[in-house]
């Protein structure tokens, strides 16, 4: 067995596309191409408008929040909550108060495959 902790200090910051007190902590990567990361974004967080490089599930664990896609108006998250973009979709994320998410993104990421149910 292997314990593994999400320290602070091992996180790395995002800056792109007018990010803000917004930080990830890599997890897991595979040869091929699916990523895990754990992401914190602290109040008044942002991250930016930006594309998903590949498929990616966002997966809140912890606090609350909104995304969006394009132009679209920003849509209330919150713990328990999974946000699905495909590649090339453009994404934003924000929250006032604080969230933690996990991301796993890939190109053969598909959320049909786990069941799970549109609510939104």
């Amino acid at each position: 067995m292997r314990i593994f902790r999400f320290n602070t200090h091992l996180v790395q910051r995002i800056d792109k596309f007018d990010s803000h007190n917004a930080f990830v902590n890599p997890v897991l990567s595979t040869n091929g191409f699916v990523q895990v990361g754990c992401f914190f974004v602290q109040p008044s967080g942002l991250i930016g408008l930006h594309p998903a490089v590949a498929n990616r599930l966002f997966i809140v664990v912890q606090g609350k929040g909104w995304v969006r896609s394009d132009a679209s108006a920003p849509v209330f998250v919150e713990m328990g909550d999974v946000i699905y973009w495909e590649e090339g979709e453009w994404h934003e994320v924000g929250s006032d108060d604080g969230m933690m998410a996990f991301v796993v993104e890939g190109k053969t990421v598909n959320p049909g495959k786990f069941s799970l149910v549109a609510q939104k």
